[in-house]
């Protein structure tokens, strides 16, 4: 429009994407991913970051409380908890759970998808319980990095 110039808010002077082999970690316990199924691609434009990824699991040991899957870049603060979001999930081959009740979070100021179970009236912390050999889980998210 008229009189708009190329300030900092307003240029786009950050892209950047990559790949990087997904971490899981948990309350206690253990969860090997397979190394050759283990990845996330990412793309970053200014603050917004996507990023996906799919990993099965090699071995388990007693995995217990929240899961969580790696990020690569630190989740925004932002006013009044609008950077919080959430990732899609499909996770199969588990212990007894129904593969619908897996919910996320994706918490300011952290660096990973918090997932628990959604089974109850609040989410639970045992969804690293429903983790076995052969699971496998994929997920997508968007969210703003600082």
């Amino acid at each position: 429009g008229v009189g708009t110039a190329n300030t900092a808010s307003n240029v786009l002077d950050d892209y950047e994407e990559g790949e990087y082999d997904i971490v899981a970690t948990m309350v206690s316990g253990s969860i090997t991913f397979n190394s050759s199924v283990n990845r996330a691609s990412y793309t970053k434009v200014g603050r917004l970051v996507h990023v996906q990824g799919f990993a099965t699991v090699s071995s388990v040991s007693s995995p217990s409380g929240w899961l969580s899957l790696s990020l690569p870049f630190t989740v925004a603060s932002l006013t009044e908890n609008s950077g919080k979001s959430t990732a899609n999930l499909y996770i199969y081959g588990v212990n007894s759970a129904n593969v619908s009740d897996f919910v996320s979070t994706v918490n300011e100021g952290g660096t990973v998808i918090l997932i628990q179970m959604g089974d109850t009236v609040s989410p639970q912390n045992d969804a690293a319980n429903e983790i076995k050999a052969a699971s496998g889980i994929s997920f997508s998210v968007s969210y703003h990095t600082a």
